[in-house]
C-alpha cells in the first residue's frame, strides 16, 4: 500500500471519529429521527435543528465540523491533482509611425475602415467576411504570407480610432493594429501601431525590411486618402 493511500485511510478514520462525536452531541441515544419529520432551520449558516428537543450546537463548534467535512471532500481524494502550468517566454516586434494628410478625418476613416483598401495597403489577400468595418466584432477572413486567418475589429470609435487583431488558423502568432485619427484644421494626422508575437527568430535585415514596408504603406495611405 502506498504512503499516500495509508495517509488517506488514516485521515478518513479520524474524520469518521469526529462525525460520531458530532452525532452524540446532536442526538441523545434514546431519540430517533423519522424521515418524515419537519426540518426547521435555526439560522442560515448555523446548525439545522432536526426536531424539537435536540441539543443546540454552538456556531463555533459547527464551523469546526464544516471545516473537517471540507477537508474530507477536498483534501482526501485518492487521486492526486494533475493540473500543470508551464511558462515559456516569447518575443515580439513593435512598429509605429504617423502620417499627415490634407483631408478630413472622415475621409481617413472611410479608407482605413474599408477592408479592400486597407488589405491592399497591407498586402493582405481578402477572402471573405466584412468589407466595411464599423463596430467591434466585425470579422473578415484573409491571407497573409500564405497563412489564412481571422481579422477582427476589436474597438471602433467612429472617425477617431480603429483596433484590429489577426490570428492565423495555425495559431503560431498574434498581430494587433491600432489606428488613431485626429484632425487639426484642414489636416488630419493618422497614428499607426502594430505589434505581433514572433513564431520564430528573425534577422536584423528582416526587421529593417518590415519597417520600410510600413513606412511605404503610410505614404501610399496618404495618397489614397487625398485622392478619394
Amino acid at each position: 500500500m502506498s504512503p499516500h493511500r495509508k495517509q488517506t485511510i488514516f485521515i478518513k478514520r479520524v474524520i469518521l471519529d469526529e462525525i460520531c462525536i458530532f452525532r452524540d452531541l446532536v442526538m441523545p441515544e434514546y431519540q430517533l429521527i423519522d424521515k418524515n419529520e419537519n426540518i426547521a432551520e435555526r439560522d442560515f449558516f448555523g446548525f439545522m435543528c432536526f426536531r424539537s428537543g435536540l441539543k443546540y450546537i454552538n456556531p463555533n463548534t459547527m464551523n469546526r465540523y464544516l471545516f473537517i467535512a471540507m477537508l474530507f471532500m477536498v483534501g482526501c481524494s485518492d487521486t492526486p491533482a494533475n493540473a500543470q502550468i508551464e511558462n515559456t517566454p516569447i518575443t515580439g516586434q513593435h512598429f509605429q509611425g504617423k502620417v499627415t494628410v490634407e483631408a478630413s478625418k472622415e475621409k481617413a476613416w472611410n479608407v482605413i475602415a474599408d477592408a479592400n483598401q486597407l488589405f491592399g495597403l497591407l498586402n493582405y489577400k481578402y477572402l471573405s467576411g466584412t468589407q466595411k468595418f464599423s463596430k467591434a466584432g466585425d470579422v473578415s477572413r484573409l491571407e497573409d504570407w500564405g497563412d489564412e486567418g481571422t481579422f477582427v475589429l476589436t474597438k471602433a470609435m467612429t472617425n477617431s480610432e480603429l483596433r484590429f487583431g489577426f490570428e492565423p488558423d495555425n495559431g503560431s502568432y498574434f498581430c494587433a493594429q491600432k489606428w488613431m485619427i485626429s484632425q487639426n484644421g484642414d489636416q488630419t494626422t493618422i497614428n499607426f501601431e502594430l505589434n505581433y508575437t514572433e513564431s520564430g527568430p528573425q534577422t536584423k535585415e528582416s526587421i529593417i525590411n518590415q519597417a520600410n514596408f510600413y513606412k511605404d504603406m503610410l505614404i501610399k495611405l496618404k495618397a489614397v486618402i487625398e485622392g478619394s
